[in-house]
């Protein structure tokens, strides 16, 4: 699930299409400088067409031809564009590396932060059943006069405060979850249901 959650993090968040378009533009400018390098070669035609006249039967002429430009000598400037244009590649692709590896870092932080909060709730709603339970046997004991008020004071404190310790673990939770879906990236303004699915309140 953490690989799943990585693997759509990288796909999905947005800051690392903007740096993947920057790393395509530059391969892009790379070849583009690269090409300029070698020979050119363009073409061109032409036709025309008479028409029948009184004075004669009309005729139709064409022209084609290719023009190769080889530049035999450009003072080193395409050179040091070319260079520019690798060096921009080479910081583009570190950036980029850079970007993923933190995503990835997020990603894993937010996953084991929610796995601990969802098994912190777990254990909380294990904590009421049980506390709620021994209010239970003390308002028993205190009904049938085999305890004391105290005792039976503490157990409502034990019992509220183990309800007290749930809802902040659902709240945890909730929260555990959103960041995990924003490190994802597929946190939206449009979500609506942050609860962790799978967890019962």
């Amino acid at each position: 699930m953490l690989l799943e959650a990585e693997s759509r993090a990288l796909k999905q968040r947005s800051d690392l299409k903007e740096v993947a378009a920057r790393v395509k533009a530059g391969d892009e400018g790379v070849k583009a400088t690269r090409s300029a390098f070698g020979p050119r070669i363009a073409a061109f035609a032409d036709s025309e067409l008479d028409n029948v006249s009184l004075f004669g039967n009309g005729s139709n002429n064409w022209m084609a031809g290719a023009e190769l430009r080889i530049e035999l000598f450009s003072g080193g400037q395409k050179t040091a564009a070319l260079s520019r244009a690798r060096a921009d590649l080479e910081l583009n692709q570190a950036l980029q590396q850079s970007a993923e590896d933190q995503v990835r870092l997020e990603v894993r932080r937010a996953f084991y932060d929610h796995d601990s909060a969802r098994r912190t709730l777990e254990v909380s709603k294990a904590a009421v059943t049980q506390a709620e339970e021994g209010l239970r046997i003390v308002s028993n004991r205190y009904g049938a006069g085999m305890t004391t008020i105290t005792d039976l004071l503490r157990a409502e404190d034990a019992a509220r405060q183990a309800r007290t310790n749930y809802w902040e673990a659902v709240y945890r939770c909730a929260v555990s979850y959103a960041a995990l879906r924003l490190a994802g990236g597929d946190l939206t303004a449009d979500s609506m249901n942050l609860r962790s699915p799978g967890v019962a309140q």
